[in-house]
């Protein structure tokens, strides 16, 4: 079951779950799950990886996947008075953002490392706030739709960045 070879159904028994292409990173999992991952580290992986992916997601991303993330978005503006829910709604963006791609690369990629990045997204919620976290993804989510690649890439980096200065101005380590 450890490895993802199994799944037990409480009062169903055991199954051998469908092979499927994440099994390859499963090696992974134990290192990630019992590691607590620097924040900083975190953050320099989204970077990297979120930048692209919103080049792809203003190329590919189709009326549906822009309605998700206005929904997404929404979400975060309603719950903007509680920092544990804003930053599951900040998460859900993201992996949206990821799903608007179509790549499913990007997207198992996210979903296996979700729960890593929902601790970090807490952290930077409940010190930061909610404000800077509105304000880009508001600008990012207007770049997808006027489907301009350079400003969308160049307002995930800067959010990005921002978010790594502010922590180290808070005293994160």
């Amino acid at each position: 079951a450890s490895l993802g070879l199994v799944e037990t159904h409480q009062g169903g028994g055991t199954f051998v779950r469908e092979y499927k292409g994440e099994i390859f990173l499963n090696p992974l999992f134990p290192m990630l799950a019992l590691e607590a991952a620097d924040i900083f580290d975190v953050l320099e992986y989204r970077k990297i990886i979120e930048t692209g992916t919103v080049a792809v997601a203003v190329e590919k991303a189709d009326e549906k996947a822009i309605a998700a993330l206005e929904k997404a978005y929404e979400k975060m503006v309603e719950e903007s008075s509680d920092t544990h829910r804003f930053a599951n709604a900040d998460l859900d963006f993201h992996l949206e953002l990821a799903k608007s791609t179509g790549n499913p690369i990007i997207i198992k990629i996210n979903d296996f490392i979700k729960t890593l990045l929902s601790a970090s997204m807490d952290d930077i919620v409940f010190n930061l706030g909610v404000v800077d976290g509105l304000h880009y993804h508001r600008k990012i989510l207007d770049a997808i739709e006027s489907r301009d690649t350079e400003l969308a890439q160049s307002l995930m980096k800067d959010h990005i960045d921002r978010t790594i200065v502010r922590l180290r101005k808070e005293g994160k380590k």
